[in-house]
Order: C-alpha cells, then sequence, then structure tokens
C-alpha cells in the first residue's frame, strides 16, 4: 500500500468513509482486492471497544482524575484576568488588581 500511487490515497480515503456508513460497500474501481481487505479490517477494527480489565481501567480513571484535580490546583495557583494578587514590593505589602 506505501507504494501505490497517490491518487490511491484519495480512493482509501474515501473508501473508509464509505465502509463506516455502509460495511457492505463494493470495493471501488481503481483499488486492489487486497488493499480493500485491509481496509475493511481497518474499518471493522476502528468499530471494535476497547476491552481493559477492571484494575487497568481504574488505574487510567485514577490517573485522570488525579491530572484533571493537579490542572485545577495549579490554575487556582495562576493569577489571572481580575484576580487581586500579593505582590511585594520594598515600599510595602500592597495587593494589585491583574
Amino acid at each position: 500500500m506505501s507504494g501505490a500511487p497517490a491518487g490511491n490515497h484519495d480512493v482509501i480515503d474515501r473508501f473508509m468513509h464509505t465502509l463506516r456508513h455502509d460495511p457492505d460497500a463494493p470495493t471501488p474501481p481503481g483499488l486492489d482486492a487486497q488493499t480493500a481487505d485491509f481496509v475493511r479490517q481497518l474499518v471493522q477494527a476502528e468499530k471494535a471497544p476497547a476491552r481493559l480489565e477492571p484494575d487497568q481501567h481504574a488505574r487510567i480513571w485514577d490517573k485522570a482524575l488525579r491530572m484533571a484535580q493537579t490542572s485545577a490546583d495549579l490554575s487556582r495557583l495562576r493569577p489571572g484576568p481580575g484576580r487581586i494578587v500579593r505582590r511585594f514590593t520594598r515600599s510595602g505589602d500592597s495587593p494589585m488588581l491583574v
């Protein structure tokens, strides 16, 4: 497939799109049977649900939640528009609107 003419890439893309809506679509003209079979298998694999063990699922969610919490914690530390931030200057400790 890597040695296919440049025009075949468009045919393959269109065929993949068609197969997502009609798994029984005929092979388009200009696409050899071996490539068409590969594309069909690829589209089928895209539809297959990911199978995770319960512990894998729990670890992924735990990590995602920890990352979200860390991100939320960090965003509270960053000054943003309209936040009052204490800036220490030589003249004193006066709050400043940022």
